[in-house]
């Protein structure tokens, strides 16, 4: 396959070389962005794991390779682990400005549009992800909320019917 006269086998030769570049600048954006994150991604502990297979991952899907229901299912776990939209979004912003910097004006334009179609992946599966907790987050609350009020009215009418018993 050839994108703009360069071969996807070709992108990725120049990619695997930066690799490491583009790992330490994803790692040091998620650094400064901790705070927005909750939960184990509060810490700066995860992210050397998850800037390595952010960029491992992206590697693979201008390969073709990344099996997207893996790849899904770990962005998912990381949401669920506490990584906020707010990183996630800078993160792209560092792997695209690496990206520019290392590589040719051709290069880039050549990856540009695996590199938004594998940043969509990710913000759509953090929306889905998101939205999920809160609906279910929702059930829970309404559930809880349901069972409270039928044992207070079941006490209300257990006094009801005690009261009028007495009378």
């Amino acid at each position: 396959m050839e994108v703009q006269g360069r071969t996807v086998s070709d992108l990725l030769k120049l990619l695997e070389g930066i690799g490491p570049t583009l790992q330490v600048r994803v790692e040091e954006t998620l650094r400064r962005n901790v705070f927005h994150n909750t939960g184990r991604m509060a810490s700066v502990r995860p992210l050397p794991e998850l800037s390595r297979r952010l960029v491992e991952m992206f590697l693979q899907h201008i390969g073709g390779t990344l099996d997207a229901e893996n790849c899904s299912r770990q962005i998912g776990e990381w949401v669920r682990l506490g990584l906020s939209p707010q990183s996630v979004v800078e993160a792209f912003s560092a792997l695209s400005q690496a990206l520019s910097e290392a590589l040719d004006a051709r290069a880039f334009i050549a990856l540009l549009p695996h590199l938004e179609n594998y940043r969509s992946r990710w913000i759509l599966t953090l929306v889905d992800v998101r939205t999920q907790d809160a609906i279910a987050e929702f059930e829970r609350t309404y559930r809880s909320l349901g069972a409270a009020l039928e044992e207070e009215v079941r006490r209300e009418q257990a006094a009801r019917a005690e009261l009028q018993h007495r009378q």
